[in-house]
């Protein structure tokens, strides 16, 4: 099987049904943990290119990092005590097209299950028995 070429435009094409299939890249989506809609979607997305199913996957995950690899340079030249001129604008052409992912790992929030209630100041304190073994030592 003859390789793909990946040229700029099939890129920006996969990256646009990437994005139109949120279950693929989205962890909040309902579906995101099916893997048979997931293995669907990609399906779907290998049929418009004629290639398969695991070259698709191969290149999401090869876009996804070198995306997340260029942020994260770009954050990192950003951080304080780096002048203006110093932050590196990200060149990569693909970079603003996947920047749907931006939220993709942050972390979501937690509702706190735990209210503070009075069961707590209910408890009473419970008598200390003495152990069973010294009860059968002086008992012997």
């Amino acid at each position: 099987m003859t390789e793909f070429n990946w040229d700029d435009s099939a890129v920006l094409l996969l990256i646009e049904k990437y994005q139109e299939y949120e279950l693929l890249w989205n962890p909040r989506h309902m579906d995101f943990k099916n893997r048979n809609k997931r293995n669907d979607a990609i399906r779907d997305i290998a049929s418009v290119f004629n290639i398969a199913s695991s070259e698709i996957e191969r290149k999401l995950k090869n876009l996804s990092s070198h995306y997340f690899r260029e942020k994260r340079k770009y954050e990192e030249s950003k951080r304080s005590g780096s002048g203006r001129e110093d932050v590196q604008l990200p060149k990569w052409f693909a970079y603003k097209a996947l920047s749907f992912l931006n939220d993709k790992n942050a972390p979501v929030p937690t509702l706190n299950s735990h209210t503070p209630s009075s069961s707590q100041d209910n408890i009473t304190p419970q008598t200390t028995l003495p152990s069973t073994s010294y009860l059968r030592e002086n008992e012997i």
